[in-house]
């Protein structure tokens, strides 16, 4: 009787031991998947680039490495949010900064200079958000 009730137990805690090995499953962060990678599809032809966030009123540049024009294009976490306040995200060059503007985001074709295309990008919202700038094919 004793095994009997021995082996319940041990049976009974394996049973535990794997239901919570199966459980924690789940919760480990899953690294293929981001919050863009839904908006950024290799098999259209779109590369992604970089992540960065955004303050409200902050302005980067970002430089990619090109020999010819390339389309750039970014994709905005808080798209929503900030489409919804009076400014927006803009994307341009030094000479002309607000060549285009989004949310959730847009694309643009930029040139190339001395190997690079630089970029830069101005958060006019009053929403802090990340941006994750990809490439695509020109079509």
């Amino acid at each position: 009787m004793r095994q009997l009730i021995f082996c319940l137990c041990v049976l009974g805690l394996s049973g535990c031991e794997s239901k919570s090995t199966h459980s924690a499953a789940p919760t480990e962060p899953d690294t293929t998947r981001t919050w863009y990678s839904a908006w950024i599809s290799q098999d259209n032809g779109e590369q992604f680039h970089s992540e960065l966030t955004l303050a409200p009123g902050e302005v980067t540049k970002v430089s990619i490495s090109a020999e010819t024009s390339i389309v750039v294009g970014f994709i905005l976490e808080k798209g929503y949010e900030v489409s919804k306040d009076p400014g927006t995200i803009y994307m341009g060059t030094e000479k002309a900064p607000h060549m285009v503007g989004g949310a959730p985001g847009t694309w643009k074709e930029f040139d190339a200079t001395n190997g690079l295309v630089a970029i830069r990008l101005e958060n006019t919202s009053a929403v802090a958000t990340r941006i994750a700038v990809y490439t695509k094919s020109k079509k």
